[in-house]
Order: C-alpha cells, then structure tokens, then sequence
C-alpha cells in the first residue's frame, strides 16, 4: 500500500509546485473597516481614562494618568500624560518579522501575534492580499481571514472584560509578503502589556510536510484553490507539537524544496539553504535579524522528501551516488550553520520517513545522525516517524497524520536529557518594562535566572546585569 501511495505521489507533488506559482492569482476578499471603532483624534474637553488610546498628527498615544484634557495639553506637548507608542508594542509574535516603519512584513507559514486587551471589540490592521489567517479569542477558534486586503478587520460583541487574541498565518506566501500593523481596541477598551514569550523556543526546519500543505483535506485530489483553502499551519505538527509544551515557535517550511534537490530536479540553481537566512522569501539578498532572544533548546529538520522521492532527470548533474554524497555533504554543513547560530545546547533532531521504492531518505538521514555522534556532537538526534496514509492534498499528510507525526515526536523530546526538559511551567524569556516577583524564572541568552528581590525591570538591569536582582538556576 505505502509503495503505491508514493508512486501516485510522484505525479501530484509536481503539480503541487505548480500551485506555489498560482496562489498569487487568488481572487481577494477584503473585509471593511469599522470606522467608528478606529481610535479617535484627541481633543480638548474630554476625560480620558488610562492606557485610552489616541490619534494626533498622525501618531498614535497611550494615555498615562486620567484627566480632563484642556487646550494646550495636546499629547506631543504633555510627555507626562501622554506616550507616544506604535500599535506593535503590544503584541507578542513569534516567527521571522522585518519591521517596516510601523508595520512588520512576514513571509514563512505559521507566523502568530498574540495580545492582551480589555474592552468588548479588538481591531486587526492588516495589509495582506495573499494570505489566510486564523483568529482565537481567549484560546478559542473565533474565526478566518482570507486575503483581507489593507483594512481594520474588527471582532466585536465580546463580553465586557479582559481578552487575549491570537493572530496566525496558516497559508505559504512564497512569492510576497504580509503585514501587520497592530490592535486597536474598541472604545472604552484599551490594550494591556502583551503575553511574556515562553522560555521554551522550537524551530521546525522543512518543506510542504513542515508547512502542513493541503493537509485539512479528506481527498488527495484537490484543485490549487481546493488546496490551499485546505492548508492550515496551525495543525502542522510543528505547531501541535509546539502547543503541548507551550513554547514558542518557529515553522520556517518551504514547499518544493530539498536540501540540494528539490522536486524532480525544479530550480537546480536554489535549494531549501537558499531561503533559510531570510525573513522575506521573495526578496533575494534579504537576511533575518535576529536580535538575540531567539536561540531554540530544540530544532528539528524534515528535509529530504523533495531530495529522493522522484527519479533523477537527464539533465540533472548527479548520479544516485553524486546525489548521496551532496546530501550529506549539505546536510553536515547546515547543521554546522545552526550550531554556529543557537551554539551548542540546541538539541538537533533530523527527521525521515519511509519512501518508496528503496527507502535511502531514512538510511542516509541515519548516516548523518552516526557520523554527527563519531565527530562529537551527541546532541543531533535521530527521528522516524510512521503509520501515516497521506490522504490529503497531493498525496500529503492530512491532519491525523500531523497529529500521529506530533506524537511520534513529543515522545522523543521527552526523553531528551537536555535543556529542554529542566525549563520549569512558568518559565519566560526577561523581557524590560515587566515587573518580576521574588523566586520568578526567566530566560535570558539560553540561560535560566531566577529572581532576588520583586522589581520593575529596565533595560539595564538584565539578568546578566542586575547580579543583585537576579542569580543563575541551579
């Protein structure tokens, strides 16, 4: 049975590169601002309660102390009332951002902005034709967005109370970018300090497997639009793997590509490591600018299915053996990348299933897992997964199989004898502008703090810093 559903997957995954080159002829479907909800410009003779937010000469203010405004207290002119802020200062993301003046554009699957706010609506401003994306209010499925176009997309009628929002891009866009300019509460709401990021961080490293393409399909047959309607990041099993611990995470999957070949030999001139460096895909040269706090306890690669899973072509320059050789020559190298990236605690996973017909995809992955462990690094683990059917899009794996895959994975993750498993519940990344209370657990540059004496913090007294605020976990 498994030979012949990867025979048949043979010709469906060709047309699924196809389908990377038609998304970006979707229709759009916009959806229309809610004017009256926007914040309004500031005037005089009003009372503003704290953290109301404001517009004045085109910038947005927090309000810090409740008053009665008067003529002449306009926010640029009253440092002590009003804070000049960007609407991103209250969201926690996760993913490769490139900040864009007061936007920040995106292009990999899986990319979340999390919130904290009060009130009974929350807005979403968007600048996006291409993609989907999945909205929850307080960890609840709410509702989709498909393609919204620049717009505020506004939730209301919630109960009158705190909420926290998610925001996720669940839909691959290769060829262009998103962008999201931040939250705006409804009036009489406001907008609070944002989630703290979770001190366990897990990247995922692949292609169309690791981006969960076409997967909420029960048909392997599937039009382009059929297809990507049925993609839908947040049942990867990246992110299912993610959600039972959790962490923060990244899930960088490229459709079509391999670690040196990619499906049938396409675009012999690039490859997955093309793209990795970046934060937007489309943009040749670009390079992801991780500040620091982005430094995984796990990363686990899927890359290979595009490498062997079809007959070399004539005009192709290898041979099965030239072939073996450049991928594992490819595969040492860039897990040499990531430990030169995330050092040497970052525990490495390479991952492989079976694929007809002679199955080298799990035997040359195993090599490089026993050649990694004869050099010295016994912190790159091997991982086979399956009993998967890939009966979704194309051949691919539907949401059962992500969710068998995730299984399969976290089983493997907790036996690891590393880092991962001693960060405790509760554990954050130090973040400045936070208030911490004694014993608090924080992470700082892959380290775990815990904390002396109950602070405010600032950006000066990080935990490296701050040796009578702060000592190293034992």
């Amino acid at each position: 049975m498994m030979n012949e559903v990867v025979k048949k997957s043979r010709k469906w995954l060709m047309v699924s590169l196809m389908f990377l080159v038609l998304f970006a002829m979707l229709p759009v479907l916009s959806f229309a601002s809610n004017p009256a909800n926007e914040p309004k410009e500031w005037a005089a003779n009003t009372f503003y309660e704290v953290k109301a937010i404001v517009t004045f000469q085109g910038s947005y203010y927090e309000c810090l102390q409740s008053h009665q405004s008067l003529t002449g207290w306009e926010p640029a002119n009253t440092p002590a009332i009003w804070k000049k802020t960007d609407l991103l200062t209250y969201s926690q993301a996760g993913g490769r951002l490139q900040q864009e003046g007061t936007a920040v554009a995106y292009s990999w699957p899986g990319i979340y902005f999390t919130a904290n706010f009060t009130g009974t609506g929350i807005g979403i401003r968007l600048n996006d034709w291409f993609n989907r994306y999945n909205i929850q209010i307080d960890g609840a499925f709410h509702t989709k967005l498909v393609n919204p176009g620049k717009t505020t997309y506004w939730i209301n009628g919630l109960s009158n109370g705190q909420h926290t929002i998610k925001l996720s891009k669940v839909s691959e866009s290769t060829w262009n970018s998103g962008r999201f300019e931040g939250l705006v509460p409804a009036e009489g709401g406001s907008l609070l300090d944002p989630p703290p990021s979770p001190a366990r961080q897990i990247e995922f490293i692949g292609d169309s497997w690791t981006v969960g393409f076409g997967n909420l399909a029960n048909t392997r047959e599937c039009t382009y639009e059929q297809t990507v309607a049925n993609t839908d990041t947040n049942l990867s099993f990246g992110v299912l793997t993610a959600g039972h611990y959790g962490a923060d995470y990244q899930i960088n999957g490229y459709s079509g590509t391999g670690m040196v070949r990619n499906y049938s030999g396409a675009s012999p001139d690039i490859n997955y490591r093309t793209y990795y460096d970046r934060a937007l895909l489309e943009t040749e040269g670009n390079v992801w600018n991780n500040f620091g706090d982005w430094k995984p306890q796990v990363v686990v690669i899927e890359l290979g299915v595009n490498d062997f899973s079809t007959s070399l072509q004539p005009n192709e320059p290898y041979t099965p053996e030239t072939l073996k050789a450049a991928y594992k020559s490819a595969y040492h190298g860039f897990i040499d990348k990531l430990r030169g990236k995330y050092g040497n605690d970052t525990d490495i996973i390479v991952s492989a299933t079976y694929l007809w017909p002679d199955n080298v995809y799990s035997q040359y992955t195993q090599e490089i897992v026993d050649e990694e462990h004869a050099r010295g690094d016994s912190r790159v683990h091997y991982f086979y997964f399956g009993g998967i059917g890939l009966n979704a899009c194309l051949w691919h794996p539907d949401v059962n199989d992500h969710q068998s895959i995730s299984n399969q994975l976290i089983g493997l993750i907790d036996q690891l004898p590393h880092g991962w498993n001693g960060i405790q519940a509760g554990e954050t990344v130090w973040s400045p502008n936070r208030t911490y209370q004694v014993n608090d657990l924080v992470t700082y540059k892959g380290i775990s703090y815990k904390c002396l004496q109950a602070h405010s913090a600032k950006t000066e007294w990080d935990p490296v810093h701050a040796i009578s605020l702060w000592k190293i976990k034992v």
